[in-house]
C-alpha cells in the first residue's frame, strides 16, 4: 500500500484562463486511493479516519469490498493492517464489531475507539491502545468525584496525545440510574495498564456564560487534547452550545452563543457547527459564524483574536476572497501555535478551495497528484463526517487530508500526505541546501528512512509486499545520479 513520493512542482489544471492561487513546492503523496488492493482482503471502498505522527508514520482507517460484511473494515498502518473487523478486541474476550476514530502515538501506537461483537447493550463498545483495553463500556467510572456505581455505558469516540491520554466523550450510567453523555480524560499506564480517569463535563454542570448544561457533543472537530493533557469541549444548553477550555481545576470559556466575538458589536452565533482546536502550547482555534452582514460573517478566531474572516483577500491572491473555513474540516494547530486552516475562496470553480499552513497553501483544488493510476487531480476536500479529514503533527512537518481524485472522468476519495518540510528534489533526502546539495549524508538519510519503514523509503512505489525491498536502493541510485533540477 505505500507509495512512491512524487516530487512535485505544484501543477494546476487551467480553470477558465484564471490564475490560481501561488502556492510553495510541496509533496503530495497519496497514502490510500480507493480501489487499491489489500493483499488477501479486498479493495479499498472507503475512507473513514487518518491519522499520523511526527515521525511521519501514518493510519488510514477504510472499507473495502471483502465479502464478509462483518470483517470488511479496517486500519492500515504505514500501508500494512494493522486493525480489522473482527480480530480479536483485546481485554474483551470477544472480537471487533466497528473501527471508529483513531490516533497515532510517537512510536506508531494506535489509540482506537472499537466496537464490540455480541455483547450487551452498555458494554458494546471500548477504547484501545497497541492491543492494550484502555476503558471498556460497562466499567465503573473511577473519578472520585462520581456517584458511586456510575457506569461507562458507551464510547461516542476517542482522541490519544502522545503521553497515552485519551479525550472520550460518553455515555454514563449516572450512579446506575440515568444515562447522560459527558467527556472524560482517561490517562493510561501503558505498564500496568491501569487508568486515572477525570470527568470534564457532564450533563447538570454550570460553565460559565452558558449555564446549566444539557449535553456534549462528540464530533470530531468538536473537542481535542493536547500533550500536556487539557482539553477543549463544545457543550449544549438546551439548544445552544458554546465552546470552553478544561484544564485540571478550571474551565474556560472560548466562545459562547450571542457572546462578544472578537469583533466589537458582532456577536458568536449558536455554535453547533463550529469548530475548535487546541495546540501543545496552550493556543487554541475556534471556527464559527458570527452576526452581521453574510459577506464577512464567519471567522477563524485564534487566542481570542481574529485570524482569519470571511471576505479578507485570499493569501497570495488578492483579488479572490475567503467565503468560508469549512468548519467540520479544521482548523488544527501545531506546537508553536501556528494554525492549520482550510478555506473556500470566490475564484474558479474547479480552483476555489485549499488548505493552508499559515499564509502558506500547502493544496488546493486542480493539483495534480501522481498516482499508480497515473496523474490525477484533485477534485474536492472531503467534507468533516465521522472522522478526521484534516490532521497536521505537533512539530507542523506532516499534514494528512481527505480528498476526491478525479482523472477527468472517474472519480474517487483519497488520502493524502503533505511534507511540508521534504526537499523538493527526491534524492536530496536530508534537505541539505549547501553545495552540493547532494552528498553521503543523503545516503545516510535514506538507509535511516528505509530501517524505520517509512513511506519516503519506498522509492519505486512498489504495492506488493514487502513495498521495501531492494529495488528502492536501485530507485534511490538513480534518483541520486540523475541530480536535482
Amino acid at each position: 500500500m505505500s507509495r512512491s513520493p512524487p516530487v512535485r512542482a505544484v501543477t494546476l489544471l487551467a480553470v477558465a484562463g484564471a490564475a490560481a492561487a501561488s502556492h510553495a513546492q510541496v509533496l503530495l503523496h497519496p497514502l490510500v486511493v480507493v480501489g487499491d488492493p489489500v493483499p488477501g482482503i479486498g479493495n479499498v471502498t472507503s475512507i473513514t479516519d487518518i491519522a499520523v505522527n511526527s515521525a511521519g508514520s501514518w493510519a488510514v482507517a477504510v472499507a473495502t469490498d471483502h465479502p464478509n460484511g462483518n470483517a470488511n473494515t479496517l486500519i492500515l498502518r504505514d500501508g500494512q493492517v494493522a486493525m480489522r473487523e473482527d480480530d480479536p478486541a483485546p481485554g474483551t474476550g470477544t472480537t471487533i464489531s466497528f473501527i471508529g476514530t483513531s490516533s497515532l502515538g510517537p512510536a506508531g501506537e494506535l489509540g482506537v475507539r472499537i466496537g464490540l461483537r455480541n455483547a450487551q447493550s452498555g458494554q458494546d463498545s471500548a477504547i484501545v491502545r497497541q492491543g492494550q483495553l484502555v476503558v471498556r463500556a460497562g466499567a465503573p467510572c473511577t473519578d472520585p468525584n462520581v456517584p458511586a456505581g456510575t457506569l461507562y455505558y458507551s464510547f461516542f469516540r476517542s482522541a490519544m496525545n502522545e503521553s497515552a491520554q485519551f479525550f472520550a466523550p460518553c455515555a454514563l450510567r449516572w450512579g446506575g440510574g440515568q444515562l447522560v453523555r459527558a467527556a472524560a480524560r482517561i490517562t493510561l499506564d501503558p505498564q500496568t495498564g491501569s487508568t486515572a480517569q477525570q470527568l470534564i463535563v457532564r450533563p447538570g454542570d454550570t460553565l460559565p456564560g452558558l449555564g446549566q448544561v444539557t449535553d456534549v457533543l462528540n464530533g470530531v472537530w468538536q473537542g481535542d487534547i493536547n500533550n500536556s493533557g487539557h482539553a477543549v469541549f463544545t457543550a449544549l444548553s438546551g439548544n445552544f452550545a458554546g465552546i470552553f477550555m478544561w484544564t485540571p481545576g478550571a474551565t474556560t470559556a472560548l466562545a459562547i452563543p450571542n457572546g462578544a466575538s472578537p469583533l466589537p458589536g458582532r456577536q458568536w452565533l449558536n455554535l453547533t457547527s463550529a469548530a475548535v482546536a487546541l495546540g501543545d502550547g496552550g493556543d487554541t482555534a475556534v471556527a464559527g459564524s458570527i452576526s452581521g452582514e453574510i459577506a464577512t460573517n464567519a471567522i477563524i478566531a485564534r487566542n481570542g483574536a481574529v485570524y482569519r474572516q470571511k471576505g479578507q483577500p485570499l493569501p497570495g491572491l488578492a483579488q479572490y476572497s475567503l467565503t468560508g473555513f469549512g468548519v467540520n474540516r479544521g482548523p488544527r494547530l501545531t506546537a508553536d501555535g501556528r494554525v492549520l486552516w482550510f478555506a473556500d475562496w470566490n475564484g474558479p470553480a474547479a480552483a476555489n478551495a485549499g488548505v493552508f499552513l499559515q499564509d502558506r497553501m500547502l493544496a488546493q483544488e486542480g493539483d495534480a497528484v501522481q498516482t499508480p493510476l497515473g496523474v490525477l487531480a484533485i477534485k474536492s476536500f472531503a467534507l468533516g463526517d465521522f472522522g478526521a479529514v484534516l490532521v497536521i503533527t505537533p512539530d507542523g512537518r506532516y499534514v494528512v487530508t481527505r480528498v476526491v481524485l478525479t482523472d477527468g472522468t472517474t472519480d474517487g476519495a483519497a488520502a493524502i500526505l503533505i511534507d511540508t518540510a521534504a526537499p523538493v528534489c527526491y534524492a536530496n533526502c536530508d534537505g541539505s541546501t549547501a553545495p552540493p546539495v547532494l552528498n553521503v549524508g543523503d545516503f545516510g538519510c535514506y538507509l535511516q528512512k528505509f530501517a524505520a519503514g517509512l513511506w519516503y523509503a519506498n522509492c519505486d512505489g512498489s504495492t506488493t509486499p514487502p513495498v521495501l525491498n531492494v529495488g528502492d536502493f536501485g530507485c534511490f541510485l538513480q534518483r541520486f545520479a540523475a541530480g536535482c533540477p
